[in-house]
């Protein structure tokens, strides 16, 4: 049995004298593939960097910079252009010769700027260029250099070079990841097409043999089904082959959520996520901040899928940077969040997020909401939804989000959730609706975090009655214990 028939999508790297005819056949449609991407990749780079290359040259030599670092941007892209445009060149030099570049250009950029410029930016989409033009080894190989040319930089930062520190551990967490599920993605693009190539090859031999022979058509008609059947067959277990890797990045995007809730004197919490496909674009969290304070999130990116999940890595991670840098500034988190978002992505996707601060010492929750549903505060039989403070975030980049803050008490119910719940629907379309959710709140405000969660799940898996989920439904439950009477 060969690899391919063992479902790996790539033969085993061996020389040319050791490889089968098929395996050639699959490394000649590898090839071309990311040949083809590379001088697409780079025909792009060299027609969308040319304003940027030359603003950042033009704008050095008018503030007086004159250093050689200022110039290996235009040496970076004459090299893209040369790359870009002369024919004859083997694509492996275009494919390293690109990486190679970009973590050049990326370096000089935070020598220059330091961890605050673009050179990040660079040090993550190299490994992505890896893992689609080369392969999973040389992409995650690729990214550790980026790490450590990271922590490299971020050494030399004297001023807050702790925060520089865990945000690089986000990046590296969100790197990893992400160079995962890109090659995963491109490898199952590249297998699809070898998948197609075959098929084609063998319908036209099926062809060929029954225009040759002298059969009935009876054998004809069952050899062309026999060769359909097989085909559709390859396609299937490539679909699962694909399923189970979706299947994979959802057990490492579920790893950024904590398994168990950390633990809050006076309060109990409770938290569930039921994802409507294999990976989920909504997230939540409670992570302890300096002093007696909890950062409280939760969040839904609106869309679905790879890309969804992907987006909510970021965001996760910005988050969590932002919230240690501004621990008592929630609106200051969001505001700062939202423009790294922008300036670092283009993929045109937002989330809603609500993002509290319990300082259990003050007795304040100070929280910001971009957009998100409010979150409800049951007190003495009386509810009270937290409204607003701004947009979701990835839409404007000159937003900023005003903070409130909501003073605790004894015996407080807190209930944070995303629109999937309100929003499930049943067999006949109709909605969960906020009614249906405050009814079985009220019901069920006596019982403990843990309970109260499952509860109002079992609440929304009732009323769908087995129709199919539309939306991931996500819930954050606190509850702060009752004030103990004092004896007279």
């Amino acid at each position: 049995m060969t690899d391919n028939e063992r479902g790996e999508p790539f033969p085993p790297e061996r020389g040319p004298a050791d490889r089968t005819a098929r395996e050639d056949d699959t490394w000649e449609i590898i090839t071309a593939w990311r040949a083809r991407a590379a001088r697409l990749i780079l025909a792009v780079v060299a027609v969308l960097g040319l304003p940027a290359w030359g603003s950042v040259v033009w704008n050095g030599i008018r503030e007086g910079e004159t250093g050689i670092v200022l110039w290996v941007y235009p040496l970076v892209y004459l090299a893209i252009i040369i790359l870009a445009l002369l024919p004859r060149i083997d694509h492996r030099l275009r494919i390293w010769g690109l990486l190679v570049l970009g973590y050049v250009n990326g370096c000089a950029s935070m020598a220059r700027l330091g961890l605050e410029g673009s050179g990040r930016l660079y040090l993550l989409v190299v490994p992505l260029f890896a893992a689609v033009l080369v392969g999973t080894r040389a992409a995650l190989a690729i990214t550790f250099v980026s790490i450590a040319t990271y922590v490299l930089f971020a050494a030399q930062v004297e001023a807050g070079a702790s925060a520089w520190m865990e945000a690089g551990i986000a990046f590296a967490a969100f790197a990893f990841t992400t160079v995962i599920l890109v090659s995963r993605s491109s490898e199952f693009q590249i297998q699809i097409l070898y998948r197609e190539w075959q098929a084609r090859r063998q319908l036209e031999a099926a062809r060929a043999q029954l225009e040759a022979s002298n059969r009935t058509l009876e054998e004809k008609v069952l050899k062309r089904t026999a060769s359909l059947a097989e085909a559709k067959a390859q396609a299937e277990a490539a679909n699962r082959r694909f399923e189970r890797e979706l299947q994979f990045a959802g057990r490492i995007q579920a790893s950024f959520m904590a398994s168990q809730l950390p633990a809050i004197p006076s309060w109990s919490s409770a938290a569930a996520l039921v994802p409507a496909r294999e990976t989920s674009g909504d997230f939540y969290d409670i992570f302890p901040l300096p002093g007696d304070r909890h950062a409280i999130l939760i969040a839904d990116v609106v869309d679905k899928g790879v890309g969804a999940a992907l987006f909510m890595a970021l965001c996760w991670a910005l988050l969590h940077t932002y919230a240690r840098r501004y621990p008592d500034e929630p609106g200051r988190v969001l505001t700062a969040t939202n423009r790294r978002i922008l300036r670092d992505t283009h993929a045109g996707q937002f989330v809603t997020v609500f993002f509290g601060v319990l300082d259990t010492e003050a007795g304040t929750l100070r929280y910001a909401n971009a957009g998100h549903p409010p979150a409800l505060r049951l007190r003495d039989g009386s509810l009270t939804p937290l409204s607003r403070t701004g947009i979701p975030l990835g839409i404007l980049e000159e937003e900023q989000w005003a903070q409130e803050t909501a003073l605790l008490e004894p015996g407080d119910l807190w209930l944070l959730y995303t629109d999937g719940v309100t929003e499930a629907q049943n067999r006949r379309g109709e909605f969960f609706e906020m009614e249906r959710l405050v009814d079985a709140l009220y019901r069920n405000a006596q019982a403990t975090a843990e309970e109260i969660a499952a509860a109002l799940l079992d609440e929304i898996e009732t009323f769908a009655g087995g129709a199919p989920q539309a939306d991931d439904i996500t819930l954050l439950v606190l509850k702060q214990a009752a004030a103990v009477a004092q004896p007279a």
